[in-house]
C-alpha cells in the first residue's frame, strides 16, 4: 500500500476539528497495514549455508529493484566493497535493516550506503576496529549510539548517517577528502523521512550563525593555564565515572518552543517546536538513549514537578513543525563542541542552554511562572508577519528568549517582565546598535497590540558587557540571562572563556531530576562526553609522559600550591585587620556623638545673633547678664554640635573606605580559594598519574617471569 504523501500527517491530524480526527487517525494507520514480508529468504533447515559471495549478489540484485543505471551500479559496488571489508553484512546489523522504512528492499538508501563507506574508511584510517562501531559497549560505538538515540530506533536515515559521519570526523580529527558525496536524489527518498519535504528550510539556513562563520574576522585566542584542567576535577571524572553529581536547589520551568516565521528546523529546535504545536496525545514518549533508569522510572521520579522543559498545553498558534529525527548523541556532540571550541552557538544549542540556564539560575519567583521561548520565535529582519501569539502569557511573570538577527549574524536577548497591567521588555545586546534596538522595540509593541494585550508597555535597553569579537554573542546572551534570573545587574566586562567553563561545570553537576524528555537525554550524553574527554586526556598524558617529567610537574604544582596557601593566609590576615578597623571606627563614632551631646540645638538655626532683642527695651543688669549667659550656652552647644557632626562625617568617610577595602579583600580571598582548589586538584591528579606510571614501569621491568610464578 502506498505511503502517505507527507511525513507530517500525525501532527496535522492533531490540528483537525474533532469531527475530522477519526478519518485522520485511519489514515495514520495506513503505513502499518502492509502485506507481510515473504519468508523465502529465511534459511530452511537442511539447506546449505550461503557464502559471502551469495550474499553480495543477492544484496546487489535487491538494490537494483529500486534504482537503475549508474546509480544502481555505484550502490552495488559500494555494498560489495562493504561486504568485503566487513566480512559480510555486518556493516548494517539485521535489527537496523529491519527498522528501515523501505522494507520492500533488503538494503538502505544510496545515501546511507555512501556514508557507511565513508565511515568505514574513516575507521580504517584511524585504526578503529569496524566491529566497535556497532558494539553496545565500545567507546567507539558511534553508529550504535546514534541509531539508538532517535525516536525511530534503530532506524538509520541518510540525514542521521551524515551527522554521524561529521561527528566522527570531529571526534577522530580526520583529514579525509569529502569530494564525491552522494547526491540526495540518488537515494530512496522514503528512507529520509526526517527531512522536511514541506518546503521549509533547514536550521543551518534559517540561522546561519549555526555554521557560517565567513564574517568572523579572527578567532578569539583561547586562555592558557597550566592548572585550568584541574578546576573541573578531571581526576575524579577519569577514575569515578559514576560519581553522584552535586544537587543544586530543585527548580522547574515551563518551557515553550515557538515556531519561526521563516523556517522549521530539525534537531533540538524541531523537537521543541513539535511538542509546542502538537496537542497532547497518548503516544509513547521517546526513551533515553543512554544506560540508566527506565523511562517509567524517570517519569515516576519527576511526576511531582510543577513544570517540565518540554510538552505543555500552552502552545503558540501556527502550523505544525518538522518531526524530530535527531538523536541525543548528535545534539550532545554539538553542545560539547560549541562549548569547548571557538564556535558560534547555533539556535538548537542555544535553546537547550537557555532552558538549562533558567532551570538552574531562577531565583526569587515561582518556577511555574517562567516561560522560555524558542530562539527563532522573535527573529528580526526578513520576517513574514509578527511572531506567533503565546497563549496564557499573562499568567506568567517572566518570558525570556534569544533574538536572532540575520543581518548581521548576531544573537541578542529579550526578557519580558509581566505584572498586572504592565509589560516591561528588558533588551540586552552585547553589540549595541540603534537601528537594531528600534527594530526590536517596534516589533515588540506591534506584537503585543496585535495579540490584544491591554498592558502598559515599557522598553528598557539594559547596560551589558561589550562583545569583543564576532563569535561569542550567544555566550553573552546566556550570561545576561543568568543575571536577569538572579535579579542582578550585568557586569561591565565578561570573559567568554570563563563563562563557558562555568556552564560546563554546571552541566557536569546539575541534578537531572529537573529535566525531562529529549533534553534529559542530551544532558546525559553531554555529561558522558565530558567524562570521555577527561579520560582520554588522562590516558594520553599517561602514555606520553615519563616519570621524571611527572616528578618535575608534581614539584612545581606543590610549590605553586604552597605559594597560594601563603597568599591566602596573608589575605585572610589583612581581612581580619580591616574588620577590626571597621569595628573601631563604628565605636569611635558612637562615643563622639554621645560625649558631644547636641542638646536642644536646632541644626537649621543659622540666624543666631549675640545682640539679644531685649537689650533694646532697657533690661536690668541682671537680666542682661542672664541673657548673655544663655547666649554663650547656645554658642557652646552649637560648637559641640558642629564638632560632633564634622567628626561623624570624617569617621563615616573613613569607614566607607575601609568597607571598600574589606570587599576587595573578600574577593581576593575568594580568588585565592578557587586557585587553591584548582592547584590541589592538579597536585592530586599528577600524583595519581605519577603513581600509575611508576606501577606500569615497575610491572614492565618484572618481565614475563611474573606469569611463571606459582
Amino acid at each position: 500500500m502506498p505511503r502517505p504523501s507527507t511525513t507530517f500527517t500525525p501532527i496535522v491530524a492533531n490540528n483537525l476539528d474533532p469531527g475530522q480526527k477519526s478519518s485522520a487517525r485511519s489514515n495514520l494507520n495506513q503505513p502499518n497495514a502492509r502485506t507481510p514480508r515473504s519468508c523465502s529468504s529465511t534459511n530452511v533447515p537442511g539447506s546449505p549455508d550461503r557464502s559471502v559471495n551469495t550474499e553480495n549478489s543477492n544484496s546487489s540484485s535487491m538494490a537494483s529493484r529500486s534504482m537503475e543505471g549508474p546509480a544502481a551500479d555505484k550502490v552495488n559496488r559500494q555494498m560489495d566493497w562493504l561486504n568485503q571489508e566487513w566480512g559480510g553484512r555486518n556493516w548494517l546489523p539485521e535489527d537496523v535493516r529491519r527498522a528501515q522504512r523501505n522494507r520492500d528492499v533488503d538494503n538502505p538508501s544510496a545515501v546511507v550506503v555512501d556514508y557507511l563507506v565513508k565511515i568505514t574508511k574513516l575507521a580504517q584510517q584511524k585504526n578503529v576496529p569496524l566491529a566497535d562501531l556497532w558494539s553496545d559497549t565500545s567507546p567507539h560505538n558511534d553508529l550504535r549510539r546514534g541509531v539508538m538515540g532517535g525516536l525511530n530506533r534503530p532506524r538509520l536515515t541518510g540525514e542521521l548517517a551524515g551527522l554521524l559521519y561529521s561527528g566522527m570526523k570531529d571526534k577522530l580529527g580526520s583529514d579525509m577528502d569529502d569530494t564525491g558525496d552522494t547526491d540526495d536524489d540518488t537515494g530512496d527518498m522514503d528512507d529520509t523521512g526526517d527531512i522536511d519535504n514541506t518546503g521549509n528550510i533547514d536550521a543551518s539556513e534559517a540561522c546561519e550563525s549555526s555554521s557560517d562563520d565567513e564574517d568572523i574576522e579572527a578567532e578569539t585566542p583561547q586562555a592558557s593555564n597550566a592548572f585550568k584542567f584541574a578546576s573541573d576535577r578531571a581526576i575524579k571524572d577519569s577514575i569515578n565515572v559514576n560519581e553522584e553529581p552535586q544537587t543544586p536547589p530543585k527548580t522547574t520551568v515551563k518551557s515553550d518552543a515557538r515556531n519561526s516565521t521563516a523556517s522549521s528546523t530539525p534537531g533540538l529546535h524541531a523537537h521543541a517546536l513539535r511538542d509546542a504545536f502538537a496537542p497532547r496525545t497518548h503516544s509513547a514518549p521517546p526513551q533515553p538513549s543512554v544506560a540508566g533508569h527506565s523511562y517509567s522510572d524517570q517519569c515516576h521520579a519527576t511526576q511531582n514537578l510543577k513544570r517540565k522543559w518540554e510538552g505543555d498545553d500552552s502552545a503558540t498558534e501556527g502550523p505544525p513543525a518538522t518531526k524530530h529525527g535527531r538523536s541525543a548523541f548528535i545534539d550532545a556532540q554539538k553542545v560539547h563542541k560549541q562549548l569547548t571550541t571557538n564556535e558560534k552557538l547555533s539556535d538548537d544549542v542555544l535553546r537547550f542552554l537557555t532552558n538549562f540556564a533558567v532551570a538552574c539560575h531562577i531565583s526569587g519567583m515561582d518556577q511555574s511562572k517562567v516561560r522560555v521561548v524558542d530562539p527563532l520565535w522573535f527573529k528580526i529582519h526578513g520576517e513574514n508577519g509578527l511572531p506567533g501569539a503565546i497563549q496564557k502569557l499573562d499568567r506568567f511573570n517572566l518570558c525570556c528568549f534569544p533574538i536572532y538577527h540575520p543581518i548581521p549574524k548576531h544573537w541578542s536577548l529579550g526578557v519580558i517582565h509581566i505584572t498586572p497591567g504592565r509589560m516591561t521588555f528588558n533588551y540586552h545586546d552585547s553589540m549595541p546598535d540603534l537601528g537594531r534596538t528600534r527594530a526590536v522595540k517596534s516589533r515588540f509593541e506591534k506584537w503585543a497590540r496585535g495579540c490584544g494585550f491591554q498592558h502598559d508597555l515599557a522598553f528598557k535597553h539594559m547596560a551589558c558587557p561589550r562583545q569583543r569579537d564576532l563569535i561569542n554573542c550567544g555566550v553573552h546572551v546566556l550570561a545576561c540571562l543568568r543575571h536577569e534570573l538572579e535579579n542582578e545587574p550585568c557586569p561591565p566586562t565578561l570573559d567568554p572563556t570563563e563563562e563557558k567553563q562555568s556552564i560546563i561545570r554546571l552541566l557536569k553537576t546539575v541534578d537531572e531530576k529537573i529535566h525531562s524528555g529529549h533534553d534529559l537525554d542530551v544532558l546525559r550524553e553531554v555529561k558522558r562526553l565530558f567524562v570521555e574527554k577527561a579520560q582520554e586526556k588522562f590516558f594520553n598524558e599517561l602514555r606520553n609522559t615519563t616519570s621524571a617529567s611527572l616528578d618535575e610537574n608534581c614539584k612545581a604544582a606543590e610549590m605553586r600550591r604552597d605559594g597560594i596557601l601563603n597568599e591566602l593566609k596573608s589575605a585572610e590576615k589583612d581581612l581580619n585587620t580591616l574588620l577590626v578597623k571597621d569595628s573601631t571606627l563604628i565605636e569611635a563614632r558612637d562615643r563622639i556623638i554621645q560625649s558631644l551631646d547636641m542638646g536642644d540645638i536646632d541644626p537649621a538655626a543659622n540666624n543666631f545673633q549675640l545682640d539679644h532683642p531685649k537689650k533694646l527695651i532697657g533690661m536690668s543688669q541682671k537680666e542682661d547678664l542672664d541673657s548673655t549667659i544663655s547666649d554663650v550656652g547656645v554658642l557652646i552647644r552649637r560648637s559641640r554640635w558642629n564638632v560632633a557632626n564634622t567628626a561623624k562625617q570624617a569617621l563615616e568617610q573613613h569607614r566607607q573606605d575601609v568597607m571598600e577595602q574589606i570587599k576587595e579583600a573578600r574577593e581576593e580571598i575568594k580568588r585565592k580559594e578557587n586557585e587553591l582548589e584548582q592547584v590541589q586538584a592538579l597536585v592530586g591528579r599528577l600524583a595519581f598519574t605519577r603513581q600509575m606510571k611508576q606501577d606500569i614501569e615497575g610491572f614492565s621491568l618484572m618481565g614475563p617471569e611474573i606469569f611463571n610464578s606459582n
